[in-house]
């Protein structure tokens, strides 16, 4: 019986040694790693803030229906979705967004320009430039008119069938929530879907289509005899004679094959999302 009683107070005493040496250990990851995480909240709180701005006073939706559709079910901010709050000035076009209570970020809403997030230099209460649309010289279009004011239905039972399927929430996996799409084909919108409360006329945050966008200005200049892809990138800050980013073409920057060290994750802990909702100025 003592036999049994000193094994088990031996095995006991180890186990407590090894508890508290994983204590020791997480206590000393926790404090390493604690900057990194308060960071990374600042970036949800960011992306809270952001995307609810541009959905309330560009898109012209709810804030609820925002967060409910775009924000909580994103792998990430889902895990910290209880804790996330949101504020929306609608004087003052600025929405405010926490995390319990704190981490806060805020995007302001101005007109012609979109939502920024703004940092704490700026006055909270910033009033944003009246419109001057109204004052604007009505500019003519380049391009014809693709579509009516009405919704384009599919004229094919394929194309009806496809839309169906974008739209169409699968069983099992991560929720699609398509907001629209639109079939142009010969210079003509062919067929149209929008999701309820969506339209036409509804702007939506483009994210990476801005990158086809910008692929077409850079195309245009190219045909006009104004720009070489394969020219250096005119980025001031890489011309420096032993900087081997000055070899880096418009090309590369175009492909994504400029081998610059950006990783692209959108967890909070890569440079490229704390660029975006962080930096003042996301080129420095």
């Amino acid at each position: 019986m003592q036999q049994s009683l000193s094994n088990w107070l031996g095995m006991t005493k180890y186990f407590l040694i090894g508890i508290a040496v994983i204590a020791a250990v997480l206590a000393g990851a926790g404090f390493v790693y604690r900057g990194e995480i308060r960071r990374a909240i600042r970036v949800a709180t960011g992306v809270v803030s952001h995307e609810i701005c541009s959905g309330v006073f560009v898109s012209g939706l709810q804030a609820d229906q925002i967060f409910a559709e775009n924000i909580k079910p994103r792998p990430g901010l889902s895990l910290i979705a209880w804790g996330l709050a949101y504020t929306v000035d609608a004087e003052h076009h600025t929405v405010t967004a926490t995390f319990q209570g704190g981490f806060a970020n805020r995007a302001v809403f101005r007109y012609g320009l979109g939502c920024q997030v703004v940092h704490d230099l700026e006055p909270a209460n910033a009033q944003p430039p009246a419109p001057e649309v109204a004052a604007r010289p009505q500019l003519a279009a380049l391009l014809p008119e693709i579509a009516g004011s009405a919704v384009v239905e599919p004229a094919d039972d394929k194309l009806c069938t496809a839309l169906d399927r974008a739209f169409a929430e699968p069983d099992h996996g991560r929720a699609r929530r398509t907001k629209a799409v639109v079939v142009v084909q010969d210079g003509h919108v062919i067929a149209e879907r929008y999701a309820p409360g969506y339209g036409p006329d509804t702007p939506l945050i483009s994210y990476s289509v801005a990158k086809s966008m910008t692929n077409a200005l850079l195309g245009i200049l190219v045909r006009e005899g104004r720009l070489s892809v394969d020219a250096p990138a005119p980025v001031a800050a890489w011309q420096g004679a032993d900087d081997p980013r000055r070899r880096i073409t418009i090309d590369q920057l175009e492909r994504m094959t400029s081998g610059l060290a950006i990783d692209e994750l959108n967890t909070g802990f890569d440079p490229w999302s704390r660029a975006l909702y962080l930096e003042r100025d996301i080129a420095v």
